[in-house]
């Protein structure tokens, strides 16, 4: 499966760092939060990131304005339409989780793998508020994000293979270290 746009649902520490990750792995990345204060909020932070990353030299000036580039906001789950990968980041409820898998699932396309950052919450719980579970994985990223290299990838009870290595590959892409966690519980492997 060919990822080469993302949309990332929130805009805090995490999904703001998930976000900048992607962006700077040359994705085009849409970043979703439900207010445009909020979204302006992580764009700035992804900015100041990028800028800490290239006054120390870490990245070139060209990799700096091309990461910006690839990444828009947006306040409409609507937006996800057109997306090949999601990675949910709200806060930890359950019900806020399984409402934005909901929305989700309705406007994403088939092929679109539905990841959740979910520190705790089962797999198998949130893919319960879709009519895809098979596509519904954990992508477990660490903060601050663009530092931490481990992202746990988490299958649910229904987890496919394909939706596990599509997921794994993607979070490899953006410089990430894999571990597969292949009972779906609370807490995972590193909580």
């Amino acid at each position: 499966m060919e990822i080469k746009k993302v949309f990332v649902v929130g805009s805090g520490l995490m999904g703001s760092g998930i976000a900048q990750v992607c962006a700077a792995a040359g994705y085009q990345v849409k970043m979703h939060d439900v207010k445009e204060e909020f979204v302006q909020k992580g764009l700035d932070s992804i900015k100041s990131s990028l800028g800490k990353f290239l006054s120390k030299e870490k990245i070139t000036q060209e990799q700096h304005d091309a990461a910006l580039a690839n990444i828009t906001g947006t306040t409409s789950l609507d937006d996800a339409a057109d997306c090949d990968f999601t990675c949910e980041a709200v806060f930890e409820n359950l019900d806020v989780k399984k409402e934005v898998f909901a929305k989700l699932d309705e406007v994403c396309p088939p092929h679109a793998v539905l990841a959740t950052n979910t520190s705790a919450i089962p797999i198998s719980s949130i893919a319960a508020a879709t009519k895809r579970p098979d596509k519904v994985v954990g992508t477990h990223f660490f903060s601050p994000v663009p530092l931490m290299r481990l992202c746990e990838i988490i299958r649910g009870l229904q987890t496919s293979d394909e939706t596990m290595d599509a997921a794994e590959s993607w979070a490899r892409s953006v410089g990430k270290e894999t571990v597969r966690v292949l009972k779906d519980h609370a807490g995972f492997i590193a909580n």
